[in-house]
């Protein structure tokens, strides 16, 4: 399970609801249709929630590959992290800051 750290509240971001059939616990990663959504709360399966993105700075589980400032967003729903690699990768932000390849998170903002 992948889980982002907020940087700053909710009220920052866009929300949406939705009810996945797993166990959601708050801040982890979700994609949903091409939305990368992260839960605002722990919630039960099936349980409909609240999910944000737009999230203007947040720190992130990354792979391990080096990251420019600027560089696209992309999550890896195989992996579990975000990435600047395109492949099969949904497109859900910017790069906020320059990282070295083994770092194993990173800044970056998720703006779908």
């Amino acid at each position: 399970m992948a889980k982002v750290t907020r940087i700053e509240g909710l009220a920052d971001s866009k929300v949406l609801r939705h009810d996945d059939a797993a166990l959601i616990e708050r801040d982890e990663v979700r994609l949903v249709n091409t939305k990368v959504l992260v839960a605002h709360d722990d919630y039960a399966a099936n349980e409909e929630g609240v999910y944000a993105y737009g999230l203007k700075e947040v720190k992130v589980p990354k792979a391990a590959v080096a990251i420019t400032a600027g560089d696209k967003l992309y999550w890896d729903d195989t992996a579990k992290n975000f990435t600047n690699v395109v492949g099969t990768n949904t497109l859900c932000g910017t790069w906020l800051r320059d990282h070295i390849a083994g770092d194993t998170e990173g800044y970056a903002e998720l703006n779908q």
